[in-house]
């Protein structure tokens, strides 16, 4: 459930993590990753009075914020790969810490081991080296709009999806991925509205092949996708009845490593690749 007051929430990261081998942080947000240990812990504000919410809510929107610059924080996903963060159980204090101090940090990681030596949970112990860097994170994070709900939507889901194709899931995987495409394409047809007065799916699939470095047709991959995300939703739909969702294995993938382009451009700017 949703503070009514904020809140400091802190979460250790488990096994089946892949791990950056950097840390970060600030006054209202900490990601720490150590030798045997990582943690995560934000400062997070009540939302606004008109924003909906669930109970079965996972992360909250400073913990997507947070979560999101990490795994966006490599440009070239396809040669160097991707981080996992696997959330812990969550934990709650009163708000208003400064979590880049190294007293409050320190103070934050004795409370997770105590709490961990009386559970079975196992930490996340594997790195993805030379993935990302501390300071691609921050530039990342500094240009997410926490209150962007649309964005959040798509980061949030985009987060969900990597945990479940590290672990295996891939076609369960595939459900988030493409609530993360729709919410990216909605996101930058807005944009070119707000541009030409308006725009359509088509003007979206124009500008993402023509802010390509090569010639590409890109839109006819994210419209094959749309297709394959109709037989996913709804097992009887115009192309016919799937008991599963027909999709391979590497399309699954290559949506994932193509949305993180998606997202890093919408957000910091960057070329598409």
């Amino acid at each position: 459930m949703w503070p009514w007051e904020p809140e400091l929430r802190i979460r250790p990261i488990l096994e089946g993590s892949l791990l950056p081998d950097f840390s970060i942080s600030g006054p209202d947000f900490a990601f720490i990753s150590v030798p045997g240990s990582a943690w995560s812990a934000v400062n997070e504000t009540p939302i606004s009075e008109d924003w909906e919410w669930g109970e079965a809510v996972g992360m909250s929107p400073a913990e997507i914020r947070l979560y999101a610059a990490l795994l966006l924080s490599e440009p070239n996903p396809w040669e160097k790969g991707q981080f996992t963060l696997v959330p812990g159980p969550l934990f709650f204090e009163e708000a208003g810490a400064d979590l880049s101090l190294p007293s409050v940090q320190a103070d934050v990681s004795q409370r997770i081991d105590t709490h961990l030596s009386a559970t079975d949970l196992r930490r996340a112990r594997e790195v993805n080296g030379g993935v990302g860097s501390a300071d691609e994170a921050l530039r990342v994070y500094d240009q997410i709009d926490g209150e962007d709900q649309l964005l959040l939507a798509g980061l949030g889901r985009l987060i969900q999806a990597q945990r479940l194709l590290v672990t295996g899931w891939t076609e369960d995987a595939a459900l988030p991925l493409f609530i993360a495409m729709g919410a990216s394409f909605e996101f930058v047809r807005l944009w070119l509205e707000e541009q030409r007065g308006s725009a359509s799916m088509e003007d979206v699939y124009e500008y993402i092949d023509g802010n390509l470095p090569e010639e590409s047709e890109s839109s006819e991959w994210f419209k094959w996708m749309y297709e394959e995300r109709v037989v996913a939703v709804h097992p009887a739909n115009r192309f016919g009845e799937f008991w599963t969702s027909p999709m391979m294995n590497g399309q699954i993938f290559e949506l994932r490593r193509s949305l993180h382009s998606v997202y890093r451009h919408i957000i910091t700017d960057d070329p598409l690749r």
